[in-house]
């Protein structure tokens, strides 16, 4: 029987299933020997083709399923697909698997285009076909008839409909496409390149499990009032934000009433929302108001009618010192919405995650202003994460404005491997003794069957080191560990030297990438052609919009500073520790909390790149030379 990726019980479990088409089609390919792997929409830079089929030492064969009836369609005589029913030109599934061919060779599996260049033979390993599951052979043909783009796409692009679908007619087809005659080309190295792009992604495999609580976690979902509010902490990886979510889904159907959830880092109201939708319960998304501080602050300002006061300079100012002057005029002030609190309207349950980062002030306005006391009031965090710094209590810990008594702490971390553990624990005997209150880390976690054993590496380079050479030094470990590029980030304290390392993946290594932040492209751009202050906001627009679309599954590597990844998780994670800054950081915060929080990030394979930091050398390289992890 054929190998599946993802498997059967995986596809079953996907949130947008298989067509009628697909899962046909599926269901029949089980019947191919385990000569045959079957790929079902697997990731590929941001392509995602239905049906892949790969036969070891044989070739590739892609596969677009349509499930279209033929007759609500025309070709016109510029041999452009249309819709009948309103005339618009669609893509035709020839010209759509095409792409998916072409971007095989000039995007996705390295060295594959120098390798048809230099012998066009390589071109033939890949095959094309399209399935048309309400169709036949007959019809099929009586549609397209002469009507191909071009000669080469009738010769090379197999077009079959449901009666082609038995073992004899498809065996025919195998051996059309190239699937039934060794090819020498087809090498050992050439197959293991497209298995990495091939194979599924954690995402693609855990997605609809259903979320598992142990007792304690079950006690912290559970809704119900609270008079002052409710504080849990957690070490990273303790589930923190899965709490978050299934306290929010069990809030909304307690009270039938709006949640508002709040954090600071923008890029975490997506993720959030990923958590919310695995959830495994029915409810409306038009309940959750999900949002950064800020751009709640703002909304509401709006809203209710507060007149913004703006200096007539402002547009001369510099970003810190408009950043200044807001916070002070606005978002830290704890009676600007005095005059209008009769209009305000006020939630019975708000849930903010990373209270770490939330000053006193803003704390105090989204209690007085906004939380209809005697609702639901929960904050959740993690001190070691006080990047921002911010000032903590008499037992040192950060400040949960109006909510007394002992915190609920988790001690189980469900997302730190043994090795990742014992790092993060050292770390913080290391650099945060006597700062902070040091955490029991138990790692309680169980491995994924696909997942490989965890990894550790420290590598360190001179300041004087080539960013080209950091990056094919860190893709010859992704090769050897055989990742998929949506299990990969890249972290940074600055963005600097991530931005370049983003051009040089996307240019030397020809993949695409999702960044947090502007090309290098744009940077050089805005900086030669504007002003440095007008430069600066610009960038600050786009750095913005980037982290307001950042999802974490786009089927590519990601790239981003650490502030901008804290809460988020990732398989395999390159943290890129520098010895200093530079005017392009984004803000101020502690190094120490820094580093510790993007380690914790890691799920299985961490490595850790050290452009000539003498703080942490001999930190991370120990870990190797003692052998503590």
């Amino acid at each position: 029987m054929a190998i599946f990726f993802p498997s059967d019980e995986n596809i079953s479990r996907l949130k947008v299933p298989p067509t009628t088409g697909e899962e046909y089609l599926l269901n029949f390919l089980h019947r191919l020997s385990d000569e045959y792997e079957i790929y079902y929409q697997p990731f590929l830079n941001g392509d995602q083709p239905d049906i892949i089929i790969m036969r070891k030492n044989y070739g590739v064969m892609i596969i677009e399923v349509k499930d279209w009836h033929l007759s609500y369609y025309y070709i016109d005589k510029n041999k452009k697909w249309r819709l009948k029913t309103n005339d618009s030109i669609i893509k035709s599934p020839i010209s759509q698997v095409k792409t998916y061919k072409e971007n095989l060779y000039d995007l996705h599996i390295e060295n594959l285009l120098e390798k048809k260049i230099d012998n066009p033979k390589f071109f033939g390993l890949v095959s094309c076909a399209v399935y048309f599951h309400n169709e036949t052979q007959e019809t099929i043909k009586k549609f397209i008839d002469n009507n191909f783009e071009s000669e080469s796409d009738r010769r090379f692009i197999k077009i079959f409909g449901n009666d082609s679908i038995n073992p004899q007619k498809f065996h025919v087809i195998l051996s059309e496409q190239g699937l039934s005659r060794r090819s020498l080309l087809f090498d050992d190295n050439l197959y293991n390149s497209f298995k990495r792009y091939l194979q599924p992604s954690l995402h693609t495999i855990e997605q609809g499990i259903k979320i598992q609580f142990n007792k304690e976690q079950q006690k912290l979902v559970t809704s119900i009032p609270t008079k002052t509010g409710r504080k849990i902490k957690g070490v990273a990886g303790s589930g923190k934000t899965h709490i978050l979510a299934q306290r929010a889904v069990n809030a909304h159907k307690r009270t039938d009433s709006k949640v508002l959830i709040l954090t600071y880092n923008i890029t975490l109201k997506n993720y959030i929302r990923d958590k919310i939708n695995d959830v495994r319960q029915e409810f409306n998304w038009r309940a959750f108001d999900i949002n950064n501080y800020h751009n709640f602050l703002t909304t509401q300002l709006n809203n209710l009618g507060i007149e913004w006061e703006i200096p007539g300079d402002f547009e001369n100012w510099s970003s810190e010192e408009r950043t200044e002057y807001l916070e002070k005029k606005y978002y830290s002030n704890e009676t600007i919405f005095e005059p209008v609190k009769g209009k305000i309207q006020k939630y019975q349950i708000i849930l903010i995650d990373e209270i770490q980062d939330y000053k006193e002030e803003w704390q105090r306005i989204i209690r007085k202003y906004f939380w209809d006391n005697g609702g639901e009031y929960v904050v959740f965090g993690d001190v070691k994460q006080n990047i921002y710094d911010l000032p903590l209590d008499e037992y040192k810990d950060f400040k949960a404005v109006g909510i007394g008594g002992v915190w609920n702490v988790l001690k189980e971390s469900f997302r730190l491997t043994t090795k990742v553990a014992n790092i993060a624990t050292e770390f913080q005997k290391t650099f945060f003794s006597g700062k902070y209150n040091l955490d029991e880390i138990t790692q309680f976690r169980q491995k994924s069957i696909f997942e490989a054993e965890e990894y550790y590496q420290y590598i360190y380079y001179d300041k004087s080191v080539h960013v080209t050479k950091i990056v094919d030094d860190m893709y010859s470990l992704i090769i050897q560990l055989n990742k998929h590029p949506n299990d990969i980030c890249f972290l940074s304290q600055r963005i600097e030297i991530i931005r370049q390392i983003d051009y040089t993946i996307r240019n030397n290594k020809h993949e695409k990438t999702k960044a947090m932040f502007e090309s290098q492209e744009i940077h050089e751009k805005l900086k030669m052609e504007s002003s440095n202050k007008y430069a600066n906001l610009e960038i600050k627009k786009i750095r913005n919009n980037k982290k307001i679309h950042f999802w974490m599954n786009p089927g590519t590597v990601k790239l981003s500073t650490i502030h901008s990844f804290k809460g988020w998780e990732i398989d395999t994670l390159f943290l890129i520790i520098e010895d200093d800054y530079d005017e392009d950081s984004e803000s101020a915060f502690s190094i120490d909390e820094l580093i510790y929080t993007g380690l914790t990030r890691c799920r299985n394979n961490l490595i850790v790149v050290n452009i000539s930091n003498q703080r942490y050398h001999d930190f991370f390289k120990g870990f190797i030379e003692e052998d503590i992890v």
